[in-house]
């Protein structure tokens, strides 16, 4: 799969990976399949997203054998317990405090995703500052600047 996303990397285009379906009698080797293609995808430079197609096994075209959750109580799947598991480790949901200050500016450092970002900065006379920004696929380092006004 990382050859081919290699070879359509050349034409400088973004690549969406949808309708994704893995097609497994076994479970075990469904929750593999599945993980393989979310890891290559969502590491790939090229790939702008991926679309999950059927999630449910009663309800999916392709038959009882590719779901993420099963039955009528949405059970998840071994499948889906990877899907949930890759999103948790995937998306950064931190607390940071000011690891440095510098000529009155604090600098705050984590490791994150590509993607939209919301920061929140709580100040000490209650109020909160939102200040959203992008993490684009390359960026090694991003510094976002917050102008506060103190009364």
């Amino acid at each position: 799969m990382k050859d081919r996303l290699d070879t359509l990397k050349e034409i400088n285009l973004p690549i969406w990976l949808t309708e994704v379906d893995i097609v497994e009698k076994d479970p075990h080797k469904r929750a593999i399949s599945l993980e393989n293609v979310m890891r290559v995808g969502f590491s790939h430079p090229s790939v702008h997203g991926i679309i999950l197609w059927c999630f449910w096994n009663l309800k999916c075209w392709r038959g009882p054998y590719t779901g993420l959750v099963d039955g009528d109580n949405f059970t998840l799947t071994e499948a889906g317990r990877v899907y949930q598991d890759l999103r948790r480790q995937w998306t950064t949901s931190e607390v940071l405090t000011a690891s440095e200050v510098f000529k009155h500016e604090e600098v705050f450092k984590f490791r994150g995703f590509h993607g939209d970002y919301d920061m929140f900065i709580h100040l000490s006379d209650g109020k909160t500052i939102k200040k959203s920004f992008e993490v684009k696929p390359g960026n090694r380092e991003l510094i976002v600047k917050v102008n506060i006004e103190y009364n």
